[in-house]
């Protein structure tokens, strides 16, 4: 087989590629965002964890428990670990204001997750901002992988309106 730019770039399009980048690669990236909080000081460690937990179990109550691969590795860790906390909720019960929110949140996290890396771990830190951009050109664009992003492009359900998630017209969904 030839490696070329179309393979990786291929390969970077594929289910395979986002179970592995955020199922197998996040986890560890926020289990060192714990470990970079406890280096700024403990209870900016203890404030990262409560941030962490909450933020997790709003994902899964909300996005994991209604993704069509709850319970499944293809999600990796988290597809995993949702269904002993949560039961599977259909994807269509939550409201587009809900998902919006959703996105804002994770939104929130990444600038959170690199905000404390760089305070707390500034040598690992071009490391994660590296990553942050390649999780950003992974999950917002046309594929359907990620949550319930799609729904946005629904939009007729409450608003009439598709909501774009990009600045950029080659991204728009």
């Amino acid at each position: 087989m030839k490696l070329t730019f179309e393979t990786f770039a291929r390969f970077g399009k594929s289910r395979r590629w986002f179970t592995w980048y955020f199922g197998v690669g996040i986890p560890p990236a926020l289990i060192g965002t714990v470990v970079a909080g406890y280096r700024i000081s403990p209870w900016v460690g203890v404030g990262v964890v409560v941030v962490m937990v909450a933020w997790s179990l709003e994902l899964f109550r909300s996005s994991c428990s209604r993704c069509r691969f709850y319970g499944t590795t293809k999600c990796g860790l988290p597809g995993m670990i949702a269904p002993l906390i949560v039961k599977p909720k259909s994807r269509h019960t939550i409201s587009l204001r809900h998902v919006r929110f959703n996105l804002s949140l994770d939104v929130a996290m990444i600038v959170f997750v690199n905000a404390v890396y760089a305070i707390g771990w500034p040598t690992v830190w071009p490391v994660i901002a590296v990553c942050t951009v390649g999780g950003l050109l992974t999950v917002f664009r046309r594929k359907r992988f990620h949550g319930l992003l799609y729904r946005l492009r629904e939009g007729t359900h409450e608003q009439g309106v598709a909501v774009s998630i990009s600045t950029r017209p080659d991204m728009r969904v």
